[in-house]
């Protein structure tokens, strides 16, 4: 079983302002990380309607996108992140501490 509490994680999200899905990619990655990851991370927010150039330098193409920094390397995510099961997979999260 990994031990995710144990490792800065760092993710950063980026989204268009308050468009109904990057808002609730917000809420959702900060429920995430704050229930998985306790005090073991780091939320970076990159408007890309503020800072496009930052999308285009992490080849971002769409918004909301999620790029993880794990301690196994990165992964990106797209989409608003509600469904919770399919991310921590993603993100590597042992179905031991998803029960």
């Amino acid at each position: 079983m990994t031990n995710n509490k144990t490792k800065k994680h760092t993710f950063t999200l980026f989204v268009a302002g308050q468009k109904p899905n990057s808002v609730l990619a917000r809420q959702n990655l900060e429920h995430i990380c704050r229930t998985y990851f306790a005090e073991h991370f780091e939320i970076i927010i990159i408007d890309i309607l503020q800072d496009f150039q930052a999308a285009l330098d992490n080849d971002i193409l769409v918004s909301p996108a999620l790029i993880a920094s794990l301690p196994r390397g990165k992964i990106t995510i797209a989409g608003d992140l509600s469904d919770t099961r399919h991310v921590l997979t993603a993100l590597g999260v042992s179905n031991q501490t998803t029960a």
